[in-house]
C-alpha cells in the first residue's frame, strides 16, 4: 500500500532531516513540578525577572508586581529533579529564592496558537487560569 503524497513528503522531508522528528522534541506541559511551553510563535524580547518558588505543587517564579497565582512556563526543555530543583535546557539548576531572568512574553495561554493541549492541562492541574496573563519564558539570560 503506498502513502498518500503528503505523508509521502512528509517522511520524505523527515528522512532527509528537513524537518524536526517530532519524537525528538521535549515534551512541553507538566514535567515533574514545572510546566513547560513549546516556543513562542512570535514575541517573547521583553525582559523577565523574579524569584524561583518550589513550595507549591508547580514551580513558579515570583515576578515583582505580577499577581502570584497567575503561573509560570518554563522553556521547553526544562525539567524538575527532586534533589536538584529546576533544571533548564543548557544544564544549570534553579532553586527556591533562586534569581532567574530571560526573554519572554506574558500571554493568555488559552488564547495563544503556541499553546498545546497537554500546556494547558498542566496550567489547569497546577490550578492556574489558562485565561489569565501568565509570563512564559523562552530563554534565560546571564
Amino acid at each position: 500500500m503506498a502513502l498518500p503524497p503528503s505523508r509521502f513528503m512528509y517522511a520524505l522531508a523527515l528522512l532527509s532531516g528537513c524537518v524536526a522528528d517530532p519524537m525528538d522534541t521535549p515534551p512541553d506541559g507538566l514535567v515533574g513540578k514545572v510546566v513547560v511551553g513549546p516556543a513562542l510563535n512570535g514575541g517573547g524580547d521583553a525582559d523577565i525577572r523574579g524569584v524561583v518558588d518550589t513550595s507549591g505543587e508547580c514551580v513558579t517564579v515570583r515576578i515583582e508586581g505580577a499577581p502570584e497565582d497567575n503561573g509560570f512556563i518554563w522553556p521547553n526543555g526544562t525539567g524538575w529533579d527532586s534533589e536538584r530543583g529546576v533544571v533548564l535546557p543548557n544544564g544549570e539548576t534553579l532553586n527556591d529564592g533562586d534569581l532567574v531572568s530571560g526573554a519572554g512574553s506574558s500571554r493568555s495561554v488559552h488564547r495563544d496558537r503556541s499553546a498545546t493541549p497537554d500546556l494547558m492541562a498542566a496550567l489547569i492541574e497546577c490550578g492556574w487560569d489558562p485565561g489569565s496573563e501568565t509570563p512564559w519564558l523562552q530563554r534565560t539570560t546571564e
